[in-house]
C-alpha cells in the first residue's frame, strides 16, 4: 500500500522575520543603484558619465562604483575607482593572474591604474565577464570591446569576438582585423569572401589605407583564391556550353523524324499552328530543366 503524502497547511508553520533581512536587503539596494549624471575623481574634477541602460530584458549594467562585501581590488580609470575582485579578473585573465600573483605594485596597494582606457570600454568588459547577467558581444560592442579583450589576454571572450565578426560580410576590414588580433578562423572566412568581390573591391592600389597595413601574403593568399573561385566558374560555363548545343540541336531535330508527332493534326511541326507551338514550349521547358543546375553562373 503506497505511503500517503502529508500535506502541511499554510500558516501552520510561523515565518520568523530575521533583523538581518533589512540589511540585506539595503545593501542589495546599494549594489542596484543607477549611476549618477556626474562623477567626481580623486581630484574633485566632474567627469560626465551617462546613466546606466537598461538591456532587451530591462536589467541595468552594474557599475562597479561601490564595494560589496567580497571585493578586494579597485580599477583607477580616469580617476574613478572601480571595485572588483582578483578571483574574477585573475580567471578571466592570464596578465592579471601574473599581476596579482607577483611583487607588483599592484598587489600591495590593491590597486590597478589603466592608463588610456575609456570608463565606459572598462565597465562594458567588466559586465561581460560578472555573471548572472552578463552582457552579450554584439555587432555593435566587438570593436569596444577587442582591443582590452586582446590586450589582457581574455581567450574565451576573444573567441566570442571573433564568431561575432564572422557573420558579418566579408571585406577588407574583416581581413586587417583577423590579423591585427591574431584570429585564425575569420582571416579564413576573410580570405575566402574577399576572393567573392569584385575587383575593384579587392584592388590593393585602389584600397592602400587598408592594404598598407594587411600583410603581402594575405593578399596574395585573396588573389589565389579568387583564381580558383574563377577556375571553377569557367568550368561551369564550360559545361553550360555543352548543354545548351546539346539542348539547340535536341530543340531543332523535334518534330523531324517519322515518329515524332507535334499535334494530332500534323506528322511533321508546323510552325504556323497553336497546338504544334503548345507542344514545342512544353518540350522546350522540360528540357531547359537540365541547364537548372547553372542558373547561377
Amino acid at each position: 500500500m503506497a505511503s500517503q503524502r502529508s500535506v502541511v497547511p499554510i500558516g501552520a508553520v510561523p515565518i520568523t522575520y530575521h533583523a538581518r533581512g533589512k540589511e540585506l536587503r539595503e545593501r542589495r539596494a546599494s549594489l542596484n543603484k543607477t549611476d549618477r549624471h556626474i562623477e567626481k575623481n580623486q581630484r574633485g574634477e566632474e567627469i560626465f558619465t551617462p546613466f546606466a541602460k537598461p538591456d532587451a530584458e530591462g536589467i541595468s549594467p552594474r557599475l562597479f562604483n561601490e564595494p560589496d562585501s567580497l571585493s578586494n581590488m579597485v580599477l583607477l580609470v580616469n580617476g574613478v575607482e572601480l571595485h572588483v575582485h582578483k578571483e574574477m579578473l585573475a580567471s578571466w585573465s592570464p596578465v592579471f593572474m601574473a599581476m596579482f600573483s607577483s611583487c607588483f605594485t599592484e598587489t600591495e596597494t590593491n590597486k590597478v591604474v589603466m592608463q588610456g582606457k575609456s570608463l565606459e570600454d572598462v565597465r562594458l568588459l567588466l559586465n561581460c565577464i560578472y555573471p548572472p547577467h552578463s552582457t552579450i558581444i554584439t555587432a555593435e560592442n566587438v570593436m569596444t570591446l577587442l582591443p582590452l579583450v586582446d590586450e589582457y589576454d581574455m581567450k574565451v571572450l576573444k573567441w566570442k569576438c571573433e564568431e561575432v565578426l564572422l557573420t558579418e560580410r566579408a571585406s577588407l576590414d574583416i581581413l586587417l582585423i583577423a590579423h591585427e588580433y591574431n584570429m585564425p578562423r575569420l582571416l579564413e572566412s576573410a580570405i575566402t569572401g574577399c576572393a567573392s568581390l569584385p575587383m575593384s573591391a579587392i584592388d590593393h592600389k585602389k584600397n592602400s589605407e587598408l592594404t598598407q597595413h594587411i600583410p603581402a601574403q594575405h593578399l596574395l593568399d585573396v588573389y589565389r583564391e579568387k583564381i580558383e573561385q574563377q577556375k571553377a566558374q569557367i568550368k561551369s560555363l564550360n559545361n553550360v556550353r555543352v548543354s545548351a548545343s546539346s539542348l539547340y540541336r535536341k530543340l531543332q531535330q523535334w518534330g523531324q523524324s517519322r515518329n515524332s508527332y507535334p499535334c494530332d493534326k500534323h506528322r511533321v511541326f508546323d510552325d504556323t499552328c497553336i497546338l504544334c507551338l503548345k507542344c514545342f514550349r512544353d518540350f522546350a521547358f522540360d528540357q531547359l530543366q537540365s541547364l537548372s543546375e547553372y542558373k547561377d553562373c
